[in-house]
């Protein structure tokens, strides 16, 4: 426990003297007094670190210094000084310059501090199996059930994947499940793959010549917007008709029109009404 306190030239406080008695010591004063700045002071002197602008103006550095009575009995006189131009500290043990690794270590023997509200924290699990982990003899105990504690976690991180596992295989096995009873709906026979394969080939070779024969009838006869072959040949033959009662040497080529023509009619007639049927 502290039994004195001394705090020089930080922040508001020039030069200050604190006795503590045994029991309860209660610090009160209005706002801007100056009681969190003690606590600082505390702080500092148990290993916190503070800033250079918390030394007064127009002085060299701050000091806060506490005697501590420890457990056994024994006192122990911690300072500790804020150089204001550099910001750096020196710490003192019983007048001897040591670390604040040191002071952090002495710091639970030395003194509990606690923020506003900090007794929710007793509300909390974790908290309260530190206080009653701080009172194991058997630290190889704690260590065995921390390994303990992140061997089950991980197993709990292995089942977990596995379940997913599991869920995502029932999910497939649900679908194949599903697709082997519309197999079944349409009941495949032994090589009715290749006989749908040949069907489709020949519905692809019929559409095909669908397509030829349409193309076929529209340049043999034309539509709205074309004149056809059958047309144009009827008028080449006219005009050759006429051209060959004035010059013989066109009479062989007149016949030759007047052949061709009946071939393509028939041809197109063939078409309209069984060529498609005749082509597949």
């Amino acid at each position: 426990m502290i039994e004195y306190l001394r705090i020089q030239d930080l922040a508001l406080i020039e030069d200050m003297e604190l006795e503590f008695g045994p029991g309860v010591n209660v610090l009160s004063g209005e706002t801007g007094a100056g009681k969190s700045f003690i606590l600082k002071a505390l702080n500092f002197l148990t290993g916190d670190r503070l800033e250079a602008d918390l030394v007064r103006p127009g002085k060299e550095k701050a000091t806060a210094e506490a005697v501590f009575v420890l457990p056994g009995g024994e006192e122990l006189l911690i300072r500790r000084e804020l150089a204001a131009e550099t910001g750096r500290s020196r710490l003192f043990i019983n007048d001897r310059l040591s670390s604040q690794e040191s002071v952090r270590e002495l710091k639970p023997s030395l003194i509990l501090h606690t923020s506003q509200h900090g007794q929710q924290k007793l509300l909390q699990p974790a908290f309260q199996g530190k206080i009653l982990d701080d009172f194991m003899s058997r630290p190889d105990l704690l260590q065995r059930r921390d390994e303990l504690m992140r061997t089950l976690g991980e197993l709990s991180r292995r089942r977990e994947e596995l379940e997913q596992r599991f869920r995502a295989l029932e999910e497939k096995r649900d679908v194949l499940e599903f697709q082997r009873q519309e197999i079944d709906k349409v009941n495949p026979k032994d090589g009715e793959e290749d006989e749908l394969e040949r069907q489709r080939q020949e519905l692809r070779e019929a559409d095909t010549v669908n397509d030829s024969v349409e193309q076929a009838l529209l340049a043999l006869h034309g539509d709205s917007d074309t004149q056809g072959i059958l047309d144009s040949l009827a008028l080449l033959e006219r005009a050759v008709k006429q051209l060959a009662a004035m010059d013989e040497s066109l009479t062989d080529d007149l016949q030759n029109i007047k052949e061709m023509y009946p071939n393509l009619a028939d041809l197109a007639s063939r078409l309209r009404k069984g060529g498609r049927a005749q082509t597949l």
